[in-house]
């Protein structure tokens, strides 16, 4: 009989220990109401507490011969059966299981451990191992690590943290719908095996292969810019950086030339507020319709501009068709003047004079463009020509843009975008029959999307020493790659008519700014320029320090330090958009300056992951590997050259699978063996035993 207190504590709970249908002993949990708990064993013939006569306890639980799994404490073993599924554990705690008797274990093919997360969880789990293969060295043995517990977390707190309400004693056929995530997550756990002839090691699961990333702020935001884009994440549930880095784009095509900053305190040195950036993701991650509500401001103002020309502009247009005729009419002059000059009755310099004349009135009528989506590169000096503060692009697929630069006859479209990144660059385009087109600033903001796939594959061909490695992609410094949003569910709310129009007023303002409004400087030669407070200038003085210091004793790729080193101008651009945007006038703030800096901090871990695949390469080939091998497309005996043969993306050259091949040898996934053969020797891939399976059916 076991006591209902104990030493002034409660009984909670009471589990009986079986020996067929024989009960041997019990084990009781006790608590006090001043949060003391006890558990103690009862195990004597007369029934008092204590440890078992007989040394050899049987197991607490029970077992499916097919499957079944080991945890530590008999609560934990209720859990398991709630589950659904056949679960033992050993009296006496994780000092004690080499002192139970494991028979019941016997004839269990396949056994599941999951161990507390601590360290005496972690020597129970060794002790059953080895007690298990003892028992039958051939049989399949798999450690399952719930990786999101706490310290000293166990199955009962990986239920509760999914149904908080649970007291982890009473039975609850809630937790029965956990079964499908558990039995997920038992798919790919690592396998252990005897050391037999066959000798193989742990099955380890592979590192993650890219990096995290810092969490959004919204603070980042201009004031105005903040409740539009918070109430677009929502409504769209993707990943709040998709609005934020669009959003700041479009400010920045919006400001361009109009007017710059100058963020050292004597030199001249300017830099115009022009920004490249693009949203990387899969294609569900709404990357698109993020983009499209970052620039509904920004497009808006455009077709205000397209509807004023063809309300306003009918009689221009009118003039315009007479102009050309005019022109066309005068050229044709000149040019029978010129062929049979004895008929002629004409004055040539008079025409000219004339041609000329009309083609500066026809140079004043030209409509606003605020963005385009594709341009050949004569086109956009024709259009940046007309439009000297600077434009957008806009791509919806960015990979499609950069395939475009690497076509023959585009040769010189490349240097032409890397140049256009500072926004102070001249351009003449000279062709027969088109004449000159000359443009005195080519300032050209940037945005499109881009899935992971050939974002690395593109970062390979950047950082591997072909034309890619040029400082292109360096130049998208609001390139980010999230975190794929989680929990997602369903919204559908009245859009806040106040929060798109605060957004409107900022692009608006931004739209027709005046230097001698916003309080800038304007020089002789060179655009408006403002500068920072005291404040804000030692703040950029102590921040581009540090980066540049950081930047020059880090070992890292040469690649991912370019990009850092950008950040130089990245800053300011950033400090000044966030001034203007925010509304404010004069000297940029040490406000302003210091969210900047926020940025520069947030961006750098997204450059971090986009540039990990140039760092470690291998792991990134031996993660697509492993994909390949758990779906069933790589077997046992398949040669690398079969493998990278198949053309998969990302191991479509011997040298990537090898790679692969090595780090998932390091791992325990599988071995490479080198046949001899007439001519070349063959390399076979020969996989793990237990790679991968998964929990029997029905279980």
């Amino acid at each position: 009989m076991i006591p209902s207190s104990w030493q002034g504590m409660r009984l909670i709970k009471s589990w009986d220990y079986r020996v067929g249908d024989h009960t041997i002993g019990s084990v009781a949990r006790y608590e006090s109401t001043e949060g003391q708990k006890a558990v103690i064993p009862f195990f004597r013939s007369d029934g008092k507490a204590g440890k078992a006569e007989d040394s050899c306890i049987s197991l607490y639980g029970t077992v499916d011969t097919r499957c079944t799994f080991v945890v530590e404490g008999e609560k934990c073993v209720d859990a398991m059966n709630q589950l659904g599924l056949a679960a033992v554990t050993s009296q006496g705690g994780s000092a004690a299981a080499l002192k139970s008797d494991w028979i019941l274990m016997r004839d269990v093919e396949t056994v599941f451990l999951i161990p507390d997360r601590d360290d005496s969880g972690t020597k129970y789990i060794q002790d059953a191992i080895s007690i298990l293969q003892e028992q039958d060295p051939g049989r399949v043995i798999k450690v399952l690590e719930l990786d999101d517990l706490s310290e000293k977390g166990d199955i009962v707190d990986w239920i509760q943290a999914r149904i908080p309400d649970w007291d982890g004693y009473q039975a609850d056929d809630r937790i029965a719908l956990l079964k499908p995530e558990l039995r997920s997550l038992a798919k790919n756990c690592y396998s252990v095996r005897a050391e037999t002839g066959d000798n193989w090691p742990l099955l380890e699961q592979l590192p993650d292969p890219i990096p995290p990333v810092a969490v959004f702020d919204y603070g980042l935001l201009p004031e105005k810019l903040r409740p539009y884009i918070e109430e677009c994440v929502s409504s769209l549930q993707c990943p709040p950086e998709f609005l934020a880095t669009a959003s700041m784009v479009a400010l920045a095509s919006l400001i361009g030339r109009q007017v710059c900053i100058r963020p050292k305190k004597h030199e001249n040195w300017s830099v115009v507020a022009n920004l490249w950036g693009a949203n990387v993701g899969l294609s569900a991650q709404k990357k698109t319709p993020a983009q499209d509500k970052a620039f509904k401001p920004l497009l808006k103002l455009d077709q205000c501009a397209q509807e004023a020309f063809k309300q306003e502009g009918k009689e221009q247009i009118s003039a315009h068709y007479q102009r050309e005729a005019e022109i066309k009419t005068l050229k044709k002059q000149l040019d029978s003047h010129y062929h049979k000059p004895d008929k002629s009755r004409i004055d040539p310099a008079d025409i000219g004079r004339q041609i000329v004349e009309l083609e500066a009135q026809e140079e004043a009528i030209q409509v606003r463009r605020y963005w385009t989506s594709d341009a050949t590169i004569e086109k956009l000096t024709e259009l940046l020509s007309h439009n000297p503060n600077g434009m957008l692009i806009k791509r919806d697929e960015l990979m499609g843009w950069l395939k475009t630069l690497e076509r023959a006859g585009h040769e010189g479209d490349r240097a032409f975008y890397l140049e256009s990144h500072s926004g102070d660059g001249t351009a003449y385009h000279d062709r027969i029959g088109r004449g000159t087109t000359h443009c005195a600033g080519i300032c050209l903001s940037i945005h499109g999307s881009i899935q992971p796939g050939p974002l690395q594959s593109y970062v390979s061909e950047a950082t591997g020493g072909n034309q890619g490695a040029d400082g292109l992609l360096q130049r998208f410094q609001l390139m980010v790659w999230p975190d794929p949003v989680k929990n997602w569910k369903y919204i559908d709310s009245p859009n806040d008519p106040t929060a798109y129009s605060l957004a409107q007023s900022v692009f608006d303002r931004l739209d027709c700014l005046s230097g001698e409004g916003i309080g800038a400087i304007q020089p002789e030669d060179g655009l408006p320029f403002l500068k920072f407070t005291e404040d804000a200038q030692q703040l950029y003085i102590r921040w581009t320090t540090d980066l540049n210091q950081r930047v020059l004793a880090a070992e890292e790729h040469p690649a991912l330090l370019s990009h850092l080193g950008k950040f130089e101008s990245l800053m300011p651009s950033l400090a000044l958009i966030l001034h203007l945007a925010d509304g404010h006038v004069g000297p940029v703030s040490v406000t302003a300056a210091a969210k900047a800096a926020d940025w520069c901090e947030f961006l750098e871990s997204h450059a971090r992951r986009i540039y990990a695949s140039c760092e470690r390469p291998e792991l990134q080939a031996a993660h697509l590997l492993a994909k390949k091998i758990q779906s069933g497309a790589v077997t046992s005996k398949m040669t690398i050259r079969e493998t990278y043969r198949k053309g998969w993306s990302g191991l479509t050259t011997s040298h990537l699978v090898k790679i692969a091949a090595e780090v998932l040898e390091e791992y325990g996934w599988l071995r490479v063996f080198k046949i001899e053969t007439d001519g070349a020797p063959s390399f076979v891939i020969e996989l793990h035993p237990d790679l991968i399976k998964p929990i029997p059916e029905g279980t």
